[in-house]
């Protein structure tokens, strides 16, 4: 089977930075859910919800930004104030499919959905290769999780 010349990518805003995430990555977008907290559960972990009978650990990605913003990589722009908890302040949900611990991901605005060449997506850095200080702590939910979300920089996009 021929690889698709493009992907189909969402474009989002996680405090003052941008992520791609891509369409097949995802099982579903959907409206931020009930969050309950949980104890011990490592930042940028805001706790867990409910999606589909399953508990899923939500996952506030601006929050991680926040928690990466001495990392020159990832401090390219003024780290956001401390946010409230992801449901409060999160517009939508980007819930990953299952096959190990489930993860939504929460993201303040879906800015665009777009077409993106391989080559395009291929000079992205996917959050789960990049060297964050929190990296080690991580569960492998977490960690794949991270591996579907792209850094989006001010010159990738238009």
């Amino acid at each position: 089977m021929a690889e698709a010349l493009t992907s189909t990518v969402l474009l989002c805003r996680c405090g003052t930075r941008y992520v791609v995430v891509e369409a097949r990555e995802l099982a579903e977008v959907m409206r931020p859910l009930p969050v309950r907290p949980l104890v011990d559960c490592p930042p940028p972990g805001v706790g867990e919800t409910t999606v589909r009978g399953e508990a899923a650990m939500v996952l506030d990605l601006a929050a991680l930004f926040v928690l990466a913003a001495h990392d020159p990589a990832l401090a390219a722009a003024p780290a956001p104030t401390p946010r409230p908890a992801a449901s409060a302040t999160s517009a939508r949900f980007l819930a990953l499919p299952g096959g190990g611990p489930r993860v939504v991901l929460a993201v303040d605005e879906i800015v665009a959905v777009r077409c993106a060449f391989p080559e395009a997506l291929a000079g992205l850095v996917r959050l789960a290769d990049h060297p964050l200080p929190l990296a080690r702590v991580l569960d492998e939910g977490v960690r794949r999780a991270l591996q579907a979300v792209r850094l989006v920089g001010d010159a990738d996009w238009g």
